[in-house]
């Protein structure tokens, strides 16, 4: 990781990646068990999306409305979906 917390790998300008992160919050603590091109994916996930035209505010949005209707695998059945990889959620079905 660099200065900005940036995997490295991505040649992104310092607003990209601010944009990208303030997107991403939400699901900020699943975020250092992706893999790098897990990450790379949801990276390019979001920057097509901004690409577009959705706005980074919905995104992060979206993000913070769905993860919690989610529930991760072996924790007790609910009635919510269970997240059973996290990456494929979040490239997929999330964004």
């Amino acid at each position: 990781m660099d200065t900005f917390g940036r995997r490295t790998g991505l040649d992104l300008t310092p607003a990209a990646w601010r944009t990208v992160h303030a997107v991403l919050a939400p699901v900020r603590h699943e975020l250092p068990g992706l893999t790098g091109w897990e990450w790379e994916r949801a990276v390019h996930e979001v920057l097509r999306h901004l690409r577009d035209g959705q706005h980074p505010t919905r995104l992060h949005d979206r993000l913070q409305r769905r993860y919690p209707q989610m529930r991760a695998p072996g924790t007790p059945d609910d009635g919510r979906p269970v997240v059973r990889t996290f990456a494929r959620w979040l490239i997929g079905a999330a964004l």
